[in-house]
């Protein structure tokens, strides 16, 4: 398996297997990119503004999304496996924002999923331990999306989330972490 896009379906499999520890096997639905596309849950996740996924308005690919069957998305996951540059971090971040639906397509049937208020994006970044990239994401990236103003539609910037270690394997543990917290508060806040 080649190494770009391995953490995202590793990650992909170990979110499938578990994500009923947080909820009822009935209660979310997982989309991952960068596995085998024989399984049910492996597909592109393309992120769009307007009424239907086209190529003048699909906008970016996500790596990771968390839905309720109703349609609602919980949560959206951006993983650059490889060092990335802010500039990359910024574009990747800022055209997820703009989207306000995302679509899969399985067999021939397409089905969409809307952004909310509640709706979260995680970016999960490898970046070095040392030098100023970690600190730019940390000290200047970070609170300047907390502080945009964003679009009428789509993903909050307060709702954006960066995480990053300089290793692949803390990152992954982080993520796992985080996005238990996220799903069991989601979990909680959504039950009747």
């Amino acid at each position: 398996m080649p190494t770009q896009g391995h953490m995202t379906c590793e990650f992909g499999k170990w979110l499938t297997a578990n994500v009923n520890e947080i909820g009822a096997p009935s209660d979310y639905v997982v989309f991952y990119d960068h596995g085998d596309s024989q399984e049910e849950n492996v597909v592109a996740i393309k992120g769009f503004c307007g009424d239907e996924v086209c190529n003048k308005n699909r906008l970016a690919d996500v790596d990771v999304m968390i839905a309720k069957p109703s349609g609602r998305i919980v949560l959206l996951i951006e993983i650059e496996e490889r060092h990335a540059t802010p500039k990359k971090i910024i574009g990747d971040a800022a055209t997820l924002l703009m989207c306000t639906k995302f679509a899969v397509r399985k067999e021939k049937e397409q089905k969409t999923y809307t952004v909310d208020r509640n709706s979260r994006l995680l970016i999960a970044l490898i970046l070095p331990d040392h030098g100023d990239r970690q600190r730019k994401v940390s000290e200047v990236l970070a609170p300047r999306f907390k502080s945009f103003s964003g679009f009428k539609q789509g993903v909050r910037p307060g709702q954006v989330e960066f995480l990053s270690d300089g290793s692949i394997k803390e990152l992954r543990e982080k993520l796992e972490c985080r996005v238990k917290a996220i799903l069991r508060s989601d979990f909680r806040t959504t039950r009747p």
